[in-house]
């Protein structure tokens, strides 16, 4: 629970990208896309990465610098992917690994943030992460995107979706202390194609405490309480455009929102999939 009034509302944590878009290339990753999200949203953030000094991980590190605090740890070289779009949807190859990611309870009980959001894209974080994240004086709402530990990394390889049962069982323990777990539906397809066949593949991996809430795109989301299993659709639909961070952007709204509030979930997931359609259509019309 916190001890009075944040300093600020959301820390998120996660490897900042360099994106490769065939001849374009761009700062990416789930850090970068929730501290847009946060700046739409009007919040007071803080950001914790690593990347190495090309020009567009710079740019990105300014972009983040100008949104809120800025933690920067070293890396050798900043995380890069591919991106190439199908017909059935988006590839991703591994160009370049990162540098792991560390946070303790020391720098979250000095931020004092309403909110943690874990967000690896390339299994940045590790379980002793997870677990300095929860503070010792200064205890907030911690939640964590699953994207970036459900993948199957190779250097100059398709991403693939790593199983549930490939986690390691240290960071099953982390995760299953969190508040709040949110995947999409391609993280989860090594298990289940179906959203609810997910949350019920997941909820067996975790366990009872965290709620659990899994994307669908234009479809809504799902989540799994210990109360009961639903779906909240989105508010309107924004279609052909591309959808790279919506899920980033709608995990930290989320997470925010819960930590303000703590309930009713479905409002709150209203309310990310507002922000997270609203952050598309703005990118239509641009």
């Amino acid at each position: 629970m916190l001890n009075g009034s944040p300093r600020v509302d959301l820390l998120i944590v996660g490897g900042l990208t360099v994106d490769h878009f065939g001849k374009r290339s761009a700062a990416g990753g789930s850090v970068l896309h929730a501290t847009r999200a946060a700046v739409h949203a009007g919040l007071r953030l803080a950001a914790l990465t690593a990347a190495d000094g090309e020009p567009d991980a710079l740019a990105g590190l300014a972009e983040i610098a100008a949104a809120g605090q800025l933690l920067r740890q070293p890396a050798e070289t900043t995380i890069g992917f591919a991106h190439r779009e199908t017909s059935a949807g988006r590839v991703l190859t591994f160009e370049a690994a990162g540098a792991p990611l560390t946070v303790d309870v020391a720098q979250i009980d000095a931020l004092e943030p309403a909110a943690v959001l874990l967000a690896p894209v390339a299994g940045e974080i590790d379980a002793a992460t997870v677990a300095g994240s929860a503070g010792s004086a200064w205890h907030p709402l911690r939640a964590a995107i699953l994207q970036g530990w459900l993948r199957v990394l190779e250097l100059g390889a398709v991403v693939r979706p790593l199983p549930l049962a490939g986690l390691s069982p240290q960071l099953v323990t982390e995760l299953g202390e969190l508040a709040l777990l949110v995947a999409s539906r391609e993280d989860l397809q090594a298990d289940a194609s179906d959203p609810r066949a997910q949350l019920e593949s997941l909820r067996s991996a975790i366990g009872p405490g965290p709620t659990l809430v899994v994307t669908d795109g234009v479809e809504g989301a799902w989540f799994s309480t210990r109360e009961e299993t639903g779906h909240v659709p989105v508010p309107f639909r924004v279609d052909r455009v591309a959808t790279v961070g919506a899920g980033d952007a709608y995990a930290a709204i989320l997470a925010v929102r819960l930590a303000a509030a703590g309930g009713p979930l479905r409002d709150a997931m209203a309310d990310a999939a507002l922000a997270a359609a609203e952050i598309l259509a703005a990118r239509r019309g641009a």
